[in-house]
This record gives structure tokens, sequence and C-alpha cells, in this order.
């Protein structure tokens, strides 16, 4: 069985678990690769780029939720030196 091959059956198998289908199966091998896997190729063979992603859209969550939950603070003014 070829290294494909066996990527396929094992991408099948975690849709399967999931129940869910996704519609770019390289995504999600990429989101379930560790950057030392793929040594000499692209960021975008591992997860490295995702998780990027994830954290800057993570983090502009937070902020937009803690600017929106603190109103009263934004109205402080920070002492002058």
């Amino acid at each position: 069985m070829s290294n494909a091959e066996e990527h396929r059956e094992l991408l099948d198998e975690v849709e399967r678990v999931l129940d869910y289908q996704f519609k770019d199966q390289t995504l999600l091998l990429a989101a379930l690769t560790h950057p030392s896997a793929v040594e000499g190729h692209s960021l975008r063979d591992s997860y490295e780029r995702l998780e990027f992603l994830g954290d800057s859209i993570l983090g502009a969550v937070v902020a937009d939720r803690a600017f929106h939950a603190f109103r009263a603070l934004r109205s402080l003014r920070r002492p002058r030196a």
C-alpha cells in the first residue's frame, strides 16, 4: 500500500469518526501533520500555518469580547507620568 493510499484511508477514518466530510482533505491532513514530519517541505504541509491563523482569530475574538464586556474601562484615563 502506498503512502498516499494510507493517508486516504486514515483521513476517511477520521471523517467517519467525526461524522463530518471535509470539502478539502488536504487541509485535514495538514491540520493533523506535525512540522517535524514534513521537514524540508512547505509550511502548507503541516499545521503551523493553520495554528497561526487560529491563534490570530482567537485573539481577535477575545479582544472584541473584552472590549464590549468592559465598556466602563474604556473611559478610564491613564495617569500622566
